[in-house]
C-alpha cells in the first residue's frame, strides 16, 4: 500500500437470501442463494469521525477487535494530515539521500537563511551592505530547495547603487518593497550566475510592497508565480527552506568600525522573534521571544564595560527574566541578566544598570531572550555603559531605580515598594574606594507601619558577605522620607551591594542611597 495521508473508507451491509432442499438421500439440507442485498455507508470512526479510514481503525482499537501492534503497521501507510513530508524526508534518509543544496564556500558565503541551522548568519546590515558593494558586479543569490523549479535558484544583480537608507537585508528577508527597488530600473533577476554576470536573460515580472513578504514575492521568469516568498516574521510562503549567498571575497576586510558604548532604540534590531513593534518601543515580549542587535562594540580590553543601561517599562506583577547573551542566538554565553520590576505602568520607564556576569571585550552581536512569562517587559532603548557615573566617585548617590536586579519589589513612582522577606534588590559597580573611604551608608526610606523587620546590606548577591544589618522605624507614613546613617563593615574597591528584606512584609520604601566616610 502506499504512504497517504488520509484514506476514506466505506462500510457494506449485506443481506443474503437462500431456499433450502432437503436431500432426497435424506443426508441433510442443500442451498442456493436466492437475493443479495448491498448497503453503502460511511464507516464509523472514533470520535464521530466518520468515513475516517484512521479513524475506524483506531474505533476497532477501542472495542477490542483490533491490537495496537496492527494499528502501528497501519500508521505507517496512512501517517495522517500534514506528516507526508516527515516520510518523505525519512525516505531520502533511508536511501542515502540528503535534500536540499549544500554551500560551496570557496565560491560563495553564507548571509542568511531558514533550515540551514549549521551556518552562522549574518543579520548586521551595514555589513551586508559593505560585503555586497565591494563586488565589481553586484550580486546576491537566493537558493531555495523547497521552491518551485523556476525558483530554485534566483540572482538579484543591483543595476544602480542603493541610497543610504536602503536596506536591502530586510528588503529581501521581510519586506520586498518598491522603494528605490523596481525591476529592470533599480535591479534585474536571472536564472544563473553567468545570466546575471552579463545582465542578460532577465526576467519580466513583479510585484511588490505586501508587509512581512519578503523576496521575491510573486516575480516570476515570464509572469506571475505565486508563494514562492520567503519571510522571516509571517509564514504562508513556500520558501521554508532557502539561503542568501553571495559570491566569496577572501580578501574583503571590513572598514566598519562600531562606536563605543552605543545607544540603541528598542527597534534597532535586526532580527526578532515573537514581539511587537508600537512606535520606537518593543513590547509583547513574551516567554522565548527574542531580539537580536548587530555589531555591538564593549571595547577593546575587558572590563571597559560593566553593564547595560537598560531603559523598559512593565505594568504586570507576572515575573519573567531578560537574559543577553553574546552571538546572534538565543543559546549564546549568557553575560547579563535581570528579572525586570514592574514599574507602575507599560508608560512608565525607568532605566536600571544591569551588571555584566563575565568581562566581554570586543565587537559582537548581542541577543536578547525573554524567559519565563508573557509580558516580561516594553523595552525603549538600551546602552552599553562603563557606570563612570558610580565607579569614578567613591560617595555618588544613586537613586534606587538605578538598580541591576531584583526578586519580589515593585517601583511606583521612583520609589520602590512592596518590601518583604526574602525580596531583594542589587545595585552593580559601587565604588567603596581605597581603604578608610568608605565607613557608611546613607538610606532614603519611609515606613508606614510597625510590623518591624530587617534590612541586610550585603557585598555582591542576596547570599554575599554581611556589611551590616538596618532595622527601619515608622517615619509617619509611607510618603514621609527620613535619611538614616547606617555603619558598615570596612569594604574597598568597586563591589555590587544587595539590600536584603527580612522578617516581616511592608519592610521599608526606599527612594535612593549612598556611601559616606
Amino acid at each position: 500500500m502506499p504512504t497517504v495521508s488520509r484514506s476514506d473508507c466505506t462500510q457494506t451491509n449485506v443481506k443474503e437470501y437462500y431456499t433450502f432442499y432437503e436431500d432426497m438421500s435424506g443426508s441433510g439440507f442443500s442451498g442456493i442463494i436466492d437475493e443479495i442485498k448491498l448497503q453503502y455507508q460511511a464507516c464509523q470512526g472514533a470520535n464521530g469521525n466518520n468515513n475516517d479510514l484512521s479513524a475506524f481503525v483506531q474505533q476497532l482499537v477501542n472495542d477490542g477487535k483490533l491490537s495496537t501492534t496492527e494499528q502501528d503497521i497501519f500508521e505507517k501507510h496512512v501517517v495522517g494530515t500534514g506528516n507526508c513530508q516527515s516520510v518523505v524526508e525519512e525516505l531520502w534518509e533511508d536511501s542515502g539521500f540528503k535534500r536540499g543544496h549544500d554551500i560551496n564556500y570557496d565560491e560563495w558565503t553564507f548571509i542568511v537563511g531558514e533550515s540551514y541551522d549549521s551556518e552562522t548568519p549574518i543579520y548586521d546590515k551595514r555589513l551586508f551592505r559593505e560585503m555586497f558593494e565591494a563586488q565589481d558586479i553586484p550580486i546576491v543569490r537566493r537558493v531555495c530547495p523547497s521552491c518551485k523549479t523556476s525558483h530554485k535558484d534566483i540572482y538579484y544583480r543591483r543595476l544602480i547603487p542603493m541610497p543610504d537608507d536602503f536596506d536591502l537585508l530586510d528588503t529581501l528577508m521581510n519586506n520586498w518593497s518598491s522603494t528605490d527597488n523596481k525591476l529592470n530600473e533599480h535591479f534585474s533577476l536571472h536564472s544563473t550566475y553567468v545570466d546575471a554576470y552579463y545582465g542578460i536573460n532577465g526576467w519580466t515580472y513583479c510585484n511588490y510592497d505586501d508587509p512581512g513578504i519578503g523576496f521575491p514575492r510573486d516575480c516570476g521568469p515570464h509572469g506571475r508565480v505565486n508563494f514562492q516568498w520567503n519571510s522571516f516574521s509571517r509564514g504562508g510562503g513556500q520558501a521554508n527552506y532557502h539561503a542568501f549567498m553571495i559570491p566569496a571575497d577572501p580578501n574583503f576586510v571590513s572598514t566598519y568600525e562600531p562606536p563605543l558604548f552605543p545607544k540603541l532604540k528598542g527597534i534597532d534590531y535586526s532580527y526578532q522573534v515573537g514581539t511587537i513593534s508600537d512606535g520606537e518601543i518593543i513590547g509583547y515580549f513574551d516567554d522565548n521571544d527574542y531580539l537580536i542587535y548587530t555589531s555591538i562594540n564593549f571595547g577593546s580590553t575587558f572590563g571597559i564595560t560593566k553593564g547595560i543601561l537598560l531603559n523598559y517599562a512593565k505594568g504586570n506583577y507576572v515575573g519573567g527574566e531578560l537574559e543577553v547573551r553574546l552571538g546572534s542566538s538565543v543559546n549564546g554565553q549568557l553575560i547579563a541578566k535581570i528579572s525586570p520590576a514592574p514599574t507602575g505602568s507599560w508608560g512608565n520607564y525607568i532605566t536600571a544598570h544591569t551588571g555584566l556576569l563575565t568581562e566581554v571585550s570586543g565587537v559582537h552581536d548581542v541577543t536578547f531572550v525573554g524567559k519565563g512569562a508573557s509580558g516580561v517587559l516594553n523595552l525603549a532603548s538600551f546602552e552599553l555603559s562603563d557606570f563612570s557615573d558610580r565607579t569614578d566617585s567613591n560617595l555618588a548617590r544613586i537613586p534606587v531605580t538605578e538598580y541591576s536586579n531584583q526578586s519580589g519589589l515593585r517601583f511606583i513612582d521612583s520609589v520602590v515598594m512592596y518590601w518583604d522577606d526574602y525580596d531583594y534588590i542589587t545595585y552593580a559597580n559601587v565604588n567603596f574606594g581605597v581603604s578608610g573611604t568608605t565607613s557608611n551608608i546613607k538610606l532614603n526610606y519611609s515606613k508606614g507601619n510597625n510590623n518591624g523587620g530587617v534590612v541586610e546590606i550585603r557585598s555582591g548577591g542576596s547570599t554575599g558577605t554581611l556589611l551590616a544589618t538596618f532595622n527601619p522605624t515608622n517615619t509617619g507614613g509611607w510618603g514621609i522620607y527620613s535619611e538614616v546613617t547606617v555603619p558598615i563593615s570596612a569594604t574597598i574597591g568597586v563591589q555590587d551591594i544587595t539590600f536584603v528584606g527580612r522578617n516581616a512584609g511592608g519592610i521599608m520604601n526606599l527612594k535612593w542611597f549612598e556611601l559616606t566616610s
